[in-house]
């Protein structure tokens, strides 16, 4: 997946969204607290590896998270189960 990501840019990637990620603002997120609302599809555009984390674009305006982005821990709600990549 960070190959991918790379090389030839954003994939498309699933998690398990809980009750605390609706109020992340910032940060690496971790899920702490709250009860599984859903699931939901984001956009991965990068990793940091000294971090352990992904960087997500999520779909709910520039209101939410890092202006619409939000970073998360590596291991974290299923994201790193499977992602797909769109091969022009």
């Amino acid at each position: 997946m960070k190959q991918w990501l790379a090389s030839h840019g954003p994939l498309i990637a699933c998690l398990s969204v809980y009750a605390d990620f609706m109020q992340y603002r910032s940060g690496v997120y971790h899920h702490v607290a709250g009860t599984l609302e859903g699931g939901h599809c984001i956009s991965c555009v990068g990793y940091n590896d000294p971090g352990r984390f992904w960087i997500c674009k999520n779909s709910w305006s520039i209101a939410w998270g890092e202006q619409g982005f939000f970073r998360i821990a590596y291991g974290q709600c299923g994201i790193d189960s499977t992602m797909w990549g769109v091969q022009l």
